[in-house]
């Protein structure tokens, strides 16, 4: 089971009857299921929430709102996994299957959908790369980005957004930079460039984490504006 969750999208795992399932569940959250070292208790709960989205949304709903409202933090693994069968049962798409998607077609997605996922993969490629190279990487991009944190409505993120711009294009941001034209940018005085930006990028790695929350509220609320693309 464990697999079949984590290796396959939503759409392709093979339905489990409910009846093998919440046995597993009933078990791991009475503590009765001595096989379960420290922690495993909860990844199976988290499971079982997971695979019987299609055979028993019902109780699915019933179980995942109890588990967020005994404790709905971010990282935690079995609020995690009850948020992800909430957007199941209401047909809401994966962000990562979106981007999977995105990434290989990115011209059939159109505004605001394409413009709120640029929005997410920005924010992906700080933690993982840092400003610097978001605007060597994929720089090209930056106006969609803009218009992706006004559809999310994230004017602080916005607002350290636009000061990196404004290093980039020395004061004159253009829409229609090149990646080429903004790499050679780059180049111009770059070591100055480089030291404002890392510290712009200081402030954004504090930043990002609200941008993959409103990436996440907006997909749940507007799910008919990516299942359609």
């Amino acid at each position: 089971m464990h697999e079949s969750a984590d290796e396959f999208p939503r759409a392709t795992r093979k339905p489990i009857k409910p009846e093998l399932l919440w046995p597993l569940f009933d078990a791991a959250a009475s503590g009765t299921f001595p096989q379960l070292r420290e922690g495993e208790s909860e990844r199976l709960m988290g499971l079982v929430l997971v695979h019987a989205t299609k055979t028993d949304p019902t109780r699915v709903r019933l179980e995942a709102r109890a588990v967020l409202r005994r404790d709905n933090r971010a990282g935690n693994e079995l609020a995690d996994r009850a948020r992800e069968a909430l957007r199941a049962v209401k047909g809401v798409p994966e962000v990562s299957a979106l981007m999977a998607r995105f990434h290989k077609s990115p011209g059939r997605f159109s505004s605001p959908a394409a413009d709120v996922l640029r929005c997410h993969e920005f924010a992906s490629e700080i933690v993982n790369d840092g400003l610097e190279l978001y605007w060597h990487n994929l720089g090209v991009h930056w106006v969609a980005v803009r218009r992706g944190l006004r559809i999310l409505h994230l004017p602080k993120v916005s607002k350290t957004f636009m000061n990196g711009a404004a290093i980039v294009f020395a004061g004159k941001p253009s829409d229609r930079a090149t990646l080429s034209a903004i790499r050679s940018l780059l180049k111009v005085d770059a070591e100055q460039k480089s030291r404002d930006l890392d510290r712009i990028d200081r402030t954004l790695q504090r930043q990002v984490t609200s941008v993959f929350r409103a990436v996440e509220r907006y997909i749940n609320c507007n799910a008919s504006v990516f299942t359609k693309q």
